[in-house]
């Protein structure tokens, strides 16, 4: 299980090092959602608790235009791999954001491109494949 929390909510934590703990002993993964949005996003690194990174939708939107914002995804990525988490990403629309994302070392990622909105009765045979095939990812059919 997978808790997302994003870093508004995580700076106005009360006894945040203490709750973060208890929940990673649940065995509750850990992912900061937004990441690069909020005002101490690096200070938040130097948490031990967190999995996975998710990027902010703001570094995806227009990332595979602009040379800055590409410099920042394979920083990301950079520092997702030496701090030993999962980088992923959300809201992929086209195929060149979902390329900038995966050559800056993006782990997963959800959206449009991946695996566009689907009728209640895919999304009831994507589980029910999954329970009889419990290893691997649920991959989208649309």
């Amino acid at each position: 299980m997978a808790l997302e929390i994003n870093e508004t909510t995580l700076q106005a934590l009360d006894q945040r090092e203490a709750r973060l703990s208890a929940l990673q002993h649940l065995g509750i993964s850990l992912t900061v959602d937004d990441f690069g949005s909020g005002a101490s996003s690096l200070l938040l690194l130097q948490q031990p608790h967190f999995s996975r990174l998710k990027i902010s939708q703001a570094f995806i939107d227009s990332g595979a235009q602009q040379p800055s914002q590409q410099a920042i995804l394979h920083t990301l990525g950079q520092l997702a791999r030496q701090l030993n988490v999962q980088l992923s990403a959300k809201n992929i629309e086209t195929l060149s954001q979902w390329q900038l994302l995966q050559g800056s070392g993006c782990d997963s990622g959800r959206g449009y491109l991946l695996c566009p909105p689907l009728p209640a009765e895919a999304i009831a045979h994507m589980f029910g494949h999954a329970l009889h095939n419990p290893v691997g990812e649920l991959a989208c059919a649309s």
